[in-house]
């Protein structure tokens, strides 16, 4: 009778742990989802989205292979809305105002492209171009594509006139060009010979553009008939040339 009471003893007191870890265990196990830290990982390509209305996107899309041109923002990694105004010197500025979306949320830039009033269609067309590649460069190095990123800094209008000046030119500007060809002909009743050659020298400057031109011809035939051989030589010489003066400034 006592070894029946405590066996039940024992089961009341296991049946109230069991009570007491059962809501505890309920307690952990009912943590939202949503209070969990979830990491976005980077894409491996830039979903690209494009809003403007009057950029050419063909021309966007063929230059710009490395990026998944999307025309639903909710799935673009990157939202470049561009917007136009008038300059005060007839030209235009575009703003170009980048928003990241996704793993790029919160990285926005804003950047401005300004277009004088006397650029051709294609230079604007390159040059907005040109714009949007450097302005996608800090999202590009967040992706494998980085990889494949290169600078190329093309020269000022004052590097190139500060080359043109430490250039020397031995020759002061003078080019010049020899020619020669010439023919022969042997059978047993006819023999000829020809050549002509010469010189070309040109000087050409901002002011001047001269051309000398010395030329030599020689012709030599040779036939035989039934009254003897009869041999013909001919010789043309001569000199050529030209000079042309500019009147206004290039």
């Amino acid at each position: 009778m006592s070894q029946i009471r405590n066996f039940a003893k024992r089961f009341e007191n296991t049946a109230i742990v069991a009570c007491l870890l059962v809501p505890l265990w309920t307690c952990v196990a009912s943590v939202p989802i949503e209070a969990q830290e979830v990491e976005i990982e980077t894409p491996t390509r830039l979903a690209f989205f494009l809003d403007c209305n009057f950029c050419d996107e063909t021309f966007i899309r063929q230059e710009m292979p490395y990026l998944d041109h999307v025309r639903d923002r909710e799935v673009a990694d990157i939202h470049v809305l561009v917007t136009r105004e008038d300059t005060g010197s007839s030209g235009e500025a575009w703003t170009i105002d980048i928003f990241g979306l996704g793993a790029f949320e919160g990285q926005d830039l804003s950047g401005v492209y300004n277009i004088p009033a006397d650029v051709t269609e294609a230079e604007e067309r390159n040059g907005f171009l040109r714009t949007l590649e450097v302005s996608l460069v800090p999202y590009l190095m967040q992706t494998p594509i980085r990889d494949r990123l290169s600078v190329d800094i093309a020269p000022s209008e004052l590097d190139a006139v500060e080359q043109t000046q430490i250039t020397e030119d031995p020759w002061n500007h003078w080019t010049f060009e020899i020619y020669a060809d010439g023919s022969a002909d042997f059978e047993s009743q006819q023999q000829s010979f020809d050549t002509r050659y010469g010189v070309y020298a040109s000087h050409v400057t901002e002011k001047w553009k001269l051309q000398l031109r010395p030329f030599f011809n020689y012709n030599y035939d040779q036939f035989e008939r039934d009254q003897g051989t009869i041999t013909s030589t001919a010789q043309r010489n001569g000199f050529t040339s030209y000079a042309i003066r500019s009147i206004s400034p290039h």
